[in-house]
């Protein structure tokens, strides 16, 4: 039986690339989610404030991850997912550069 023509291509640099860019959106993520966890002691004791009043904080986050899942789903179907994985990407960078912007002194 002969090889078919993608056999004897072997594996695109491509192939690699993806599942490790997958891999770094998804450690990302899961720092973005989790960071507050450990900050959140030391702003409580700063601020003398009760941890449970952190919980709104927590609940904001995970709460956020609801449209996002909500809307990518289509999103992918009608675009594709190359395009929301870019959109997504540029989304998450403009939030976490904003979110350093007002700690900017000399900006």
């Amino acid at each position: 039986m002969a090889a078919t023509r993608e056999e004897r291509q072997g594996v695109d640099r491509g192939q690699y690339l993806a599942p490790l860019l997958g891999i770094m959106m998804i450690m990302i993520d899961g720092y973005d989610l989790q960071s507050i966890g450990y900050v959140a002691p030391e702003i409580a004791r700063a601020w003398s404030l009760d941890i449970a009043a952190f919980g709104m904080v927590f609940a904001a986050g995970l709460a956020g991850t609801i449209p996002g899942a909500m809307l990518a789903g289509p999103a992918a179907r009608r675009f594709g997912p190359g395009a929301v994985l870019k959109m997504s990407l540029l989304v998450f960078g403009v939030g976490t550069g904003s979110g350093l912007a007002p700690q900017c002194r000399s900006c």
